[in-house]
């Protein structure tokens, strides 16, 4: 007599409803917790950012002392970066307020414009705004190297009394044209004073961490704020 062979019916290949409601439940758990963790390192990187240029602002201030030299930091808002100058003439220029600065950019727009007339276009003219610029250059000092921040961290505006309002970066991005970028300048004197500044330091999310930079004039110390903080109305002139 033939005996009967039974074989179990085979489970088909793929997951069930059950077990694809498990899992998409198991990753959205394990995206919430990664979430803040990845928005903690965001901000220990920018933090860490912003102590940096804190040092190098108080490394500056101190170096003008000693060296009996003026420097300056020209910040790049499109190219998020910053360079220190050593400025060995006899002075910086310091204006009160933006209407000061504007006002002598004016006219020494009009003198170049009365200088290229007279000279006839000469190839030996010096513009009068580069000339007025001939004596600063990037310091050879290794403790002062240009920066460029790396993303996400974002130099996100500058301030100090001679601009009319915080210097941000081009709202389109940086342009073809280095001479279209958004520079602002922070001058340190060699007497012992620099100009109060607000400097603010983002992690590029658009609700992420924000740092500001404040730098007393008188004495060089930089205050590290969390978050964007505004101008007092009575440091503007």
């Amino acid at each position: 007599m033939r005996s009967s062979l039974h074989t179990a019916p085979r489970r088909t290949s793929g997951f069930t409803l059950m077990e694809l409601v498990v899992a998409m439940t198991l990753m959205a758990m394990l995206i919430g917790l990664a979430a803040p963790y990845v928005g903690n390192v965001l901000g220990v990187q920018v933090k860490s950012k912003a102590r940096q240029l804190a040092g190098t602002m108080r490394y500056v201030f101190d170096e003008a002392i000693i060296q009996s030299s003026n420097y300056r930091i020209v910040f790049n808002l499109d190219k998020h970066s910053y360079t220190v100058e050593q400025c060995p003439g006899p002075s910086a220029v310091l204006y009160q307020n933006a209407e000061a600065r504007l006002n002598a950019e004016e006219a020494q727009a009009e003198k170049q414009r009365r200088l290229e007339s007279s000279s006839r276009g000469s190839a030996d003219t010096v513009p009068l705004a580069d000339a007025s610029l001939q004596s600063c250059k990037a310091t050879t000092d290794p403790q002062l190297e240009s920066v460029v921040f790396e993303e996400p961290v974002t130099l996100l505006g500058v301030w100090t009394a001679q601009y009319p309002s915080v210097v941000r970066g081009n709202p389109n991005g940086p342009s073809e044209d280095a001479g279209d970028d958004q520079i602002a300048v922070v001058n340190f004197i060699k007497g012992g004073y620099a100009e109060r500044a607000y400097v603010y330091l983002s992690d590029g999310a658009e609700d992420g961490d924000i740092y500001t930079l404040e730098l007393e004039p008188l004495t060089g110390q930089v205050i590290l704020h969390e978050g964007e903080v505004e101008v007092p109305r009575e440091y503007w002139r």
